[in-house]
C-alpha cells in the first residue's frame, strides 16, 4: 500500500500538552501523556480485529499508534500510520495518516485500497467529533473524539 509523502514544510513538532481519546458509544475516556498507552476498541462490538494500542512517543512527542495484532509501530517523518483490518476482508489492510498542522490540530487522510479519502482536519482544543472510516460499506467504523487538555 503506498503511503503519502511527507509535504514539505512539515519539519515541525506537534504541540505541548496532553490528549483526551474518547470512544463513543462507551463513554469511554483515556488520557494520553508520554508513554502512556492505551486500546481503541472498535465501534462495532463484535468486531475484534480493529484493536490498537495507542502511545505518545516521549522523544519526538509525536503520536503513534500501534496494532495490537502485528505490535508494529509505523512512524513516517511527520506521518502517523494507524492500522486497520476490514472485517470481512481479513487479507486487506487499510491505514489512515495523521500529520500534524501548524495551527494545533491534525489533518487526517484516509488510505483505503491505496486510494486517498478527501483530508479532513479537526483541532484537538475543538474537541471535534471525527470518524476513522475509509468509506467502505464493508468495514467498521472508529468514532474518536480528541481534546486537548488544559
Amino acid at each position: 500500500m503506498s503511503i503519502p509523502s511527507v509535504l514539505p514544510g512539515n519539519d515541525f513538532p506537534l504541540p505541548d500538552g496532553s490528549y483526551v481519546l474518547s470512544q463513543y458509544g462507551t463513554n469511554d475516556v483515556f488520557t494520553l501523556a508520554d508513554n502512556d498507552r492505551l486500546i481503541l476498541l472498535p465501534y462495532v462490538e463484535n468486531d475484534r480485529n480493529q484493536i490498537f494500542a495507542c502511545h505518545r512517543v516521549a522523544l519526538t512527542g509525536r503520536l503513534g499508534f500501534v496494532s495490537s495484532g502485528s505490535r508494529r509501530r509505523i512512524l513516517r517523518d511527520q506521518w502517523e500510520d494507524l492500522w486497520g483490518r476490514i472485517h470481512t476482508s481479513p487479507s486487506v489492510w487499510e491505514s489512515w495518516a495523521f500529520e500534524p498542522v501548524r495551527n494545533g490540530g491534525f489533518r487526517m487522510t484516509s488510505l483505503a485500497w491505496d486510494i486517498e479519502s478527501p483530508v479532513r482536519t479537526f483541532r484537538e482544543a475543538d474537541t471535534t467529533r471525527f470518524t476513522i472510516s475509509p468509506g467502505r460499506h464493508a468495514s467498521s467504523e472508529l468514532l474518536v473524539g480528541v481534546t486537548e487538555l488544559p
